[in-house]
């Protein structure tokens, strides 16, 4: 028996300690993915997608959200929901990582932007991100660059160009503490378009000249410089090396998912180069790429045909396509409408769920506490009958030992009136005799008074014993309800009076003579006739 516990026993602690390696282990995982994700997001992405983190803890399974979304987004995968992140920042907020909870975020701010940029939510998460990052001091670079672009982005969106402004230097600062050549480039792009907004044309300028003195542009970048020159210089040189680098990049099939962003510039470019009919060629182009009926900026590409439609004098097309731009802003707001409905009626019924469970354990809850309150009710009630009955039977059972003691007193009085008063009769009469045969029998009569005065020292002794006994102070001499200017003595024979000792008796028991004990009575009568 005892060798089958130690091997239970051994079996427990094997199994436990391979579930502690195992979730070990995934931990390291998933900490060796993160190390990967910007430079082989599509890997780290297929090995997100192939793991089962049912059976980890919750730890691992948020720590998992977290890498698997930002995963997709960094390869570019288009987001149907937020639940993924939403778990995974629910999570953290109530752990102990204050830079996983800030990720979180950051990435909750940038999927829901994703999936509605109209929103306010995601703005809201960011500005949330960058408070936890100030309260615990977190200094990443890299995530600022992240975050301050994005809240740049949105606010430039909104038309808050000063806050934009204020994003954007931010970005700028951590992209070059964060050594990343690409987002600092990317940073100075977007700056320059806030300063422009605001009219501070020269510290555009200047943001221009730093640009342009950059040893080497990223690639994807190029593009947008070319932009930032034409925007701001306004020549034919800078519109058309723009437009000759925005054609080659699309003719080579590059930023396939912003064709018609690349070709909406053009079309822009050719416009303000007064050649109309090719900006309207791009511009047909540029809805014909059209491929996301859902994008925001539909309808400002179908304005800008119809614009140019306008400038050429052909007003049913320019008609047409205005109203295209409008019935696209409508889809957009209509669609966005019905998926904040849809959300909001999917968290008011999650909500309600939530309240019906509530209410379900507070009628449990009551339901205990009334049951748990009614049987203590019960039990107190059980056991106040019970003490009640006790104590009735005590007090009967005491009145019944008191009238024992009463009758017994009683007999005891009795007694003594009987047989002490006996002894005094008993002296007296040998006394007379005595002196009546003084003369003719003195020896005789000197024996019997010898024998008297004997006797009567015997009687005082014992009931001077009597008197000095506890027992006999606790029955007679105890009582509070006598005046207070009553000595002890007389109360003492007042009670022994009352309890029908003669006065003999108590003469005899006080050692002084029956006319003294009358007197005290009467003294004992008046002083208590006057209280």
């Amino acid at each position: 028996m005892r060798n089958s516990r130690l091997i239970l026993l051994g079996l427990l602690l094997l199994v436990s300690c391979n579930t502690v390696v195992r979730q070990t282990g995934m931990h390291a995982r998933l900490a060796k993915l993160d190390s990967l994700l910007n430079h082989m997001p599509e890997t780290v992405l297929d090995s997100l997608e192939q793991m089962n983190i049912s059976d980890y803890p919750e730890v691992d399974q948020a720590y998992h959200n977290l890498l698997l979304t930002i995963a997709r987004d960094k390869s570019y995968v288009e987001f149907r929901d937020d639940s993924i992140i939403s778990s995974a920042t629910d999570w953290f907020r109530a752990g102990k990582d204050p830079l996983l909870f800030a990720r979180s975020l950051i990435y909750l701010g940038i999927v829901r932007y994703a999936l509605n940029p109209m929103d306010t939510l995601p703005y809201l998460h960011l500005k949330e991100a960058e408070q936890v990052m100030i309260d615990h001091a977190l200094e990443d670079p890299p995530l600022q660059v992240l975050l301050y672009g994005y809240m740049g982005d949105i606010n430039l969106r909104n038309r808050n160009f000063s806050e934009a402004e204020f994003c954007f230097e931010k970005g700028l600062e951590a992209g070059k503490k964060a050594g990343n050549h690409r987002n600092y480039v990317l940073a100075f792009i977007n700056l320059f378009y806030s300063k422009m907004f605001l009219d501070k044309t020269g510290e555009a300028e200047d943001i221009v000249l730093q640009i342009n003195a950059i040893d080497s542009i990223p690639n994807e970048l190029l593009p947008s410089v070319k932009k930032v020159n034409a925007f701001f210089f306004q020549t034919g040189s800078t519109f058309k090396e723009a437009i000759i680098h925005s054609i080659n990049d699309s003719l080579k099939g590059m930023y396939e998912t912003d064709k018609p962003g690349v070709l909406f510039n053009i079309s822009q470019f050719y416009m303000k180069l007064n050649r109309i009919d090719s900006a309207v060629v791009y511009g047909k182009a540029c809805l014909d790429a059209i491929v996301d009926s859902m994008n925001l900026d539909n309808y400002m590409y179908y304005k800008h045909l119809a614009y140019l439609y306008t400038l050429t004098g052909e007003y049913k097309e320019s008609s047409e396509n205005y109203k295209k731009a409008l019935e696209a802003f409508h889809t957009y707001h209509t669609v966005v409408n019905e998926k904040r409905i849809l959300e909001l009626d999917k968290k008011y019924n999650a909500a309600e769920m939530q309240q019906q469970l509530l209410k379900e354990k507070l009628k449990k809850r009551a339901f205990i506490i009334g049951f748990v309150v009614l049987f203590a009710i019960a039990l107190i009630l059980s056991f106040g009958i019970l003490y009640w009955k006790h104590t009735a039977v005590r007090n009967k059972r005491l009145e019944i030992i008191q009238q024992q003691k009463t009758d017994q007193l009683r007999f005891f009085v009795a007694a003594i009136n009987c047989t002490l008063g006996i002894l005094p009769d008993f002296v007296a009469n040998v006394n007379r005799l005595a002196h009546k045969n003084r003369e003719t029998s003195p020896e005789f009569y000197h024996t019997l008074q010898e024998k008297i005065v004997s006797i009567n020292k015997e009687y005082r002794k014992s009931c001077s014993a009597i008197i000095q006994d506890p027992l006999f102070n606790n029955i007679f001499n105890d009582d509070n309800s006598l005046p207070a200017q009553l000595s002890d003595r007389e109360k003492l024979i007042h009670k022994l009076s009352e309890s029908g000792f003669s006065n003999e008796l108590i003469a005899g028991l006080l050692n002084v003579t029956t006319d003294n004990i009358r007197s005290s009575r009467s003294k004992i009568n008046r002083k208590i006739a006057g209280k």
